[in-house]
């Protein structure tokens, strides 16, 4: 029996919050570690995640969250959302990306607000209400 329509493949939009960090995380993986030695505890990639994921939730005490959620939960928005599995402090997140020049950003960025500011791209999940 034939189907009166044909089913339609749903295609995520150009900028959806997994296809964002994706892309940032490929760009993060690559920057700049100027430390030697054994002071590796923390990685840049997730330094740099961490401080996007601070102005992405907009919350003033992001690593005391996180800490909370990871006690109370098991996980945290960190891990989940952003794909980052540990969580440095602020002054970590900063000693980390000092040393990374922001010309190593500014492709990704360019990208990004291409992408954004080109019609219809952003998903519905942008604009949940919903708190994870």
């Amino acid at each position: 029996m034939a189907l009166p329509f044909e089913p339609t493949q749903k295609t995520e939009p150009a900028l959806s919050q997994k296809s964002l960090v994706a892309m940032i995380s490929d760009k993060f993986a690559n920057l700049t570690d100027a430390r030697a030695g054994e002071n590796t505890r923390y990685e840049v990639s997730d330094a740099a995640l961490s401080a996007f994921a601070m102005f992405f939730m907009q919350n003033p005490s992001f690593l005391a969250q996180q800490i909370n959620l990871q006690k109370n939960k098991g996980k945290n928005n960190l891990q989940t959302l952003f794909g980052a599995y540990s969580n440095p402090c602020d002054n970590q997140i900063r000693n980390l990306l000092d040393a990374v020049s922001p010309v190593e950003l500014y492709a990704i960025f360019s990208r990004i607000l291409m992408t954004y500011t080109r019609p219809a791209t952003l998903s519905p999940s942008w604009f949940s209400t919903r708190a994870y």
